[in-house]
């Protein structure tokens, strides 16, 4: 998708977040009157999209639980107890379609079935049309659960699985207790034994988990819940990555001397999308995320380390996406980017979802306030250092440069021993090209010229002495020699 594409989309997601004058999407189901158990029967949603479309569309479709779902069009997303479909821009455009799926009835299926959906475009609506379906007679097959209901116990129960599920992927467990009332217990407990190491949520009719045997248990009597036909769920995950096949198995106590087993499916097999060796979500979520302040949500491929771009992430305010609100959803950009702005202070949880990969699932905190600007000082401490240091060294060669100019003064007192004409043209010349760097020089010039001078003085001094006294001495000499002879 080129960079048009993904601007028209951020643009698409503002106006889902604010209620849309121009258009209208309404959706309409359509189903048949009843159904015998055991038989598949067509829904119908028809989508009618009037006046400007908006940019991107969810429906949400809920069906009976225990019901097999099959063939739904548009690429809708199978949760488990209900279908889900994005209709935007980057996938499916928003457009009036009929929308189909099938739904295989479960044989143990009696009375009415509800139907219920919800359809959002930034404000979320109601579906709208047939919402009921009547479960009449049987299927002409006969299934394993004709010969549990032979059993001769005052009280026994049934047991409602999907055949398969996805690792990470939660779906729904119905047991179906039934109870003779002709010979009435006055008690009657389930017990109920979980693969190791699934996750139980959502236990209904006050029925306790306890994670450290792998159980749930019901109580039925006269002071609580009473002894009487009912039906009990609970919501099961499997681990993110396991594979192979979850076995359930559980009993009935009436206080008998049998305790008969439950009966119904007993396995799911656990299955992963096809044709993907990189079935599996990296999610990356801010270190701390605050009310309407905007939160961002990284999905990268956890082999590749690639962005993961329209993958579909759903956000639900609550424990988890069945009792929770749904506050925002969409699909990731090509960097795998996910943003929304939470209204409000609490848990959200998480889903991420796309073909090929597993059901990623996981829990935000957003508190209340304001984020703080830690981020800031980091960037202000490293730049002073560099430019305070660099400045100073500057500011100190001035005074090297002044001192020079002092000595000037002293080349004068350098002037009165030229006494004699050939010294005094000799000085002016070095002291008038070179002021300042030859002011030390000079003076050893000076001396230098000064002792020649006092030493030529010298020379001549000793000279004219010299010759004074030789006519003494050849006087002196003469005598010397008379004075030998006469000796």
């Amino acid at each position: 998708m080129d960079i048009k594409s993904y601007s028209a989309i951020l643009i698409g997601l503002l106006l889902v977040l604010t209620p849309s004058v121009l258009a209208a999407v309404t959706v309409t189901r359509s189903l048949p009157s009843s159904a015998a158990r055991g038989s598949t029967v067509t829904v119908t949603l028809n989508m009618v999209v009037s006046g400007t479309a908006p940019s991107a569309v969810g429906i949400t479709e809920y069906f009976p639980a225990g019901w097999t779902v099959s063939s739904p069009t548009f690429n809708a997303v199978d949760q488990g107890d209900r279908l889900e479909w994005l209709f935007w821009s980057g996938g499916t455009p928003v457009a009036t379609r009929s929308i189909t799926y099938r739904l295989t009835v479960p044989q143990t299926a009696s009375g009415t079935a509800t139907f219920s959906g919800t359809v959002d475009t930034g404000n979320t609506t109601n579906i709208g049309g047939t919402t009921t379906l009547s479960i009449s007679g049987g299927a002409t097959t006969t299934t394993t659960t004709t010969t549990t209901t032979t059993i001769p116990y005052p009280a026994y129960a049934t047991r409602i699985l999907p055949s398969s599920a996805r690792a990470g992927t939660s779906f729904t467990v119905s047991l179906r207790l039934y109870v003779d009332e002709t010979s009435l217990p006055n008690a009657v407990g389930i017990s109920e034994v979980v693969p190791s190491g699934w996750t139980v949520s959502s236990v209904s009719n006050n029925g306790n988990y306890f994670a450290s045997d792998n159980r749930v248990e019901w109580l039925f009597w006269a002071q609580g819940n009473p002894v009487a036909d009912t039906t009990v769920t609970y919501t099961i995950t499997p681990p993110v990555g396991a594979t192979g096949t979850g076995t359930f198995a559980g009993t009935v106590d009436y206080g008998g001397a049998t305790n008969p087993t439950i009966g119904g499916s007993t396995t799911v097999s656990l299955t992963k999308k096809k044709k993907s060796s990189n079935d599996e979500f990296t999610v990356t979520l801010p270190a701390s995320a605050f009310a309407n302040s905007q939160v961002k949500i990284r999905v990268i491929d956890s082999d590749t380390k690639d962005p993961v771009d329209k993958a579909q992430v759903d956000v639900f305010l609550g424990n988890d996406k069945y009792t929770g609100k749904k506050v925002a959803y969409n699909a990731t950009d090509k960097n795998g980017t996910f943003t929304f702005i939470p209204a409000e202070a609490g848990k959200y949880m998480i889903y991420v979802d796309k073909s090929d990969y597993d059901l990623y699932k996981v829990a935000l905190t957003v508190a209340s306030g304001a984020p703080t600007t830690t981020t800031v000082p980091p960037t202000t401490t490293t730049a002073p250092p560099a430019t305070t240091t660099t400045a100073p060294p500057v500011t100190t060669v001035p005074p090297t440069t002044t001192p020079p100019t002092t000595p000037k003064p002293v080349t004068t007192t350098t002037v009165p021993p030229t006494t004699e004409p050939p010294v005094t043209t000799q000085p002016p010349a070095p002291t008038t090209t070179r002021p300042t760097t030859t002011t030390d020089n000079s003076w050893m010039w000076i001396l230098l010229i000064v002792v020649i001078v006092l030493a030529i003085a010298a020379y001549f001094l000793m000279k004219g002495k010299g010759k004074g006294a030789e006519k003494p001495k050849n006087g002196n000499g003469k005598k010397a020699k008379d004075e030998k002879a006469e000796e």
